[in-house]
C-alpha cells in the first residue's frame, strides 16, 4: 500500500501536466492521482483510462454516489461499463478512485469497495490501482496488498463476534452504541446486522 498526502500544487512535478506523459511507474501515477483529486471533498467513484502505452486517456469519468457496499448487481454494470469503455476508447487498463470525506484509516465498507474493484479485470484489460481519496490526501493499493487491508467482518448468522472473521484482528471501526455513532464507520439507519455499531448497546 502506497500513502502520499495531499500538498499543494507547486510541489507537484510541472512535467505531469503533460497530458502525452506515459504513466509507466506507481510513483508517476501516484502523482498524477494526487494533481486530479488531492483530497475528499464528497462521495463519489471516479474512473480513470489508460491506453496500451500507460498513457492516461481524455476521459475521466465521476460515477456518482457510492452505495456503501458493493454489490453483485453494481459488478455486473461495472464488468459492463469497462468492456465498454475498452472497445469505445480502446482503453487497456483503468485506475479507480475512492473518494470519501473521513479519516485516512479504511472502514470495513471501504475495504470492501477496494477488493471489489481491484478484481474488476478482464483478460482483455487490467486494473491498474485503486485509491482511496480521504481527508488526509490518498492510499493507493493492487491486488498485491489486499492481504493489508483490515479482514472483512463475518456474514450475520457465522457465529463470529460482530465487526470480525473467526482468529482474526477486530473491524477497522469498533463497535460504540448506536446513540454515539457519528457515521464514521460507514453505517446508515438500513443497514442492519452489517453495521459496525453495535446496536443491542
Amino acid at each position: 500500500m502506497t500513502l502520499t498526502a495531499s500538498a499543494p500544487q507547486s510541489d507537484l512535478d510541472p512535467s505531469l501536466l503533460d497530458s502525452h506523459l506515459p504513466l509507466t511507474s506507481p510513483v508517476l501515477l501516484d502523482q498524477r492521482v494526487r494533481q486530479l483529486v488531492p483530497c475528499a471533498v464528497q462521495t463519489q467513484l471516479w474512473l480513470l483510462l489508460l491506453d496500451a502505452d500507460d498513457v492516461q486517456l481524455p476521459v475521466m469519468i465521476p460515477i456518482g454516489d457510492l452505495p456503501l457496499r458493493a454489490s453483485a448487481a453494481a459488478g455486473e454494470g461495472l464488468t459492463e461499463l469497462l468492456g465498454t469503455l475498452h472497445r469505445e476508447f480502446g482503453a487497456a487498463s483503468f485506475v479507480f478512485i475512492v473518494e470519501r470525506p473521513g479519516p485516512a484509516r479504511p472502514s470495513e465498507s471501504d475495504c470492501e469497495w477496494i477488493r471489489h474493484l481491484c478484481a474488476a479485470g478482464s483478460e482483455v484489460y487490467s486494473i491498474r490501482r485503486v485509491y482511496l481519496c480521504h481527508d488526509e490526501g490518498i492510499a493507493s493499493y493492487d491486488e498485491s496488498d489486499l492481504d493489508e487491508l483490515p479482514p472483512m467482518a463475518a456474514p450475520s448468522g457465522s457465529g463470529a463476534t460482530s465487526g470480525t472473521s473467526s482468529g482474526a484482528a477486530p473491524c477497522p471501526a469498533p463497535a460504540r452504541p448506536r446513540s454515539e455513532c457519528d457515521g464514521a464507520c460507514g453505517c446508515d439507519d438500513d443497514c442492519g446486522s452489517e453495521c459496525e455499531c453495535d446496536e443491542a448497546a
